[in-house]
C-alpha cells in the first residue's frame, strides 16, 4: 500500500485498534470499513467515526452476511461440503451493530 500510495501526500495507513487510536476529528470526506466495522459495538463504531467525518462526508459500509443461502439446493450442498472440509469457524459470528441504527448516530 506504501509502495502504491505513498506518492499522495495525504496518504497515509494507520495500523491500529480503531477503538483506542485517537483519529482527529471532522478531518476526513470517507471511512470506509470492509466487513470490519460490525465486530465494534455501533456506540463506539458509529460515534467514532461520525466525528472523524468532515460535514458532509460519508460512512461506506461493504456489509457481510453469513446466513444468505443459494436459491440452487444442489449448489447449496455441494459449498457445504466445501466449507466442511477446508474452513472451520473457531468463532460464532457476533455482529456488535444494527446497521439501520447508523441514523441514529447523525448519519
Amino acid at each position: 500500500m506504501k509502495d502504491k500510495f505513498g506518492c499522495y501526500q495525504n496518504f497515509h495507513i494507520v495500523n491500529g485498534d480503531f477503538e483506542s487510536y485517537s483519529f482527529n476529528e471532522h478531518t476526513y470526506d470517507l471511512v470506509y470499513s470492509a466487513a470490519t466495522i460490525q465486530w465494534i459495538p455501533e456506540e463506539i463504531a458509529f460515534t467514532k467515526t461520525y466525528r472523524m467525518l468532515k460535514p458532509g462526508g460519508y460512512l461506506a459500509m461493504f456489509m457481510t452476511r453469513s446466513d444468505e443461502t443459494s436459491a440452487n439446493p444442489s449448489l447449496r450442498a455441494e459449498i457445504d461440503k466445501v466449507y466442511d472440509k477446508y474452513f472451520r469457524v473457531k468463532q460464532r459470528y457476533n455482529c456488535k451493530l444494527n446497521y439501520e441504527n447508523v441514523v441514529n448516530y447523525g448519519f
